[in-house]
């Protein structure tokens, strides 16, 4: 397993905060460089441009006109905040990092940041009550999309207890990349690590099934590792749902 460059995306300080810490610690157990990369959506500054586009105000619940000026100025700030916290973090863990912001298409420049890497993290939505449970938009379009291996994160900083992976009786390729990511996981971090295996090959929840997937998917203890399944227009069948935990996929 080679683990020499990680990409993080990132977009809110509360949000984002998990994701650096735990990368940064995944970063420094394996030697990786860190890159962490905030996209400024397009599509809201060409909403900017339209005159009968509003927004609402977070403090006053006003409508008020879409300004392109102030959303550059908002944004740069935002990016500058970002920016420090993941200095701060890369700092304390003495690791190698690069911070890069961009405005565009975000899957398209987050798409684009991955090649020649090794992984890429990326958080959930967050729910009303603070968790992170919901599948955004971006990370599904990762998941399903991105040639190489997405972490889904739905953690705190602290990295989950054990590494576990759900292997295939079938496609010894397939098995043999699962394994290698749980065992090298679990070394760098000094986890447990646990390989379950699937009886079916054809049909990933379906097998999980008979593994009790309530106690395996929203167990916060775990870091669940499955290789995607792919259709013939390439993307992914995993119900992500289904797995409220962070979850690996290869």
């Amino acid at each position: 397993m080679q683990l020499s460059s990680i990409v993080i995306a990132i977009d809110t300080i509360s949000g984002s905060q998990p994701v650096v810490q735990a990368a940064a610690e995944l970063a420094y157990s394996s030697g990786a460089e860190l890159t962490a990369i905030f996209i400024e959506d397009d599509d809201w500054f060409k909403a900017s441009r339209l005159s009968f586009s509003y927004q609402i105000s977070s403090f006053s619940g006003e409508m008020i006109p879409f300004d392109e000026m102030k959303m550059m100025e908002q944004a740069k700030a935002h990016s500058s905040l970002l920016e420090r916290m993941v200095v701060k973090y890369s700092s304390k863990m003495n690791i190698k990092y690069k911070y890069h912001s961009a405005r565009g298409s975000v899957i398209r420049e987050l798409m684009g940041a991955t090649e020649g890497k090794d992984l890429i993290i990326i958080g959930r939505n967050r729910q009303p009550d603070g968790s992170r449970a919901k599948i955004g938009r971006t990370a599904r379009l990762l998941a399903e999309n991105c040639t190489i291996p997405v972490l889904i994160w739905n953690s705190r900083s602290d990295w989950p207890e054990r590494i576990t992976g759900i292997v295939k009786t079938s496609g010894s390729g397939e098995k043999q990349k699962v394994m290698e990511w749980t065992s090298g996981l679990a070394r760098f971090l000094k986890r447990k690590a646990e390989l379950i295996p699937t009886e079916k090959s054809d049909d990933l929840h379906q097998d999980l099934d008979g593994i009790n997937p309530e106690k395996l998917g929203r167990d916060k203890k775990r870091l669940l590792i499955m290789e995607r399944i792919r259709d013939k227009k390439g993307l992914s069948d995993v119900d992500l749902t289904g797995f409220p935990n962070s979850v690996l996929l290869l």
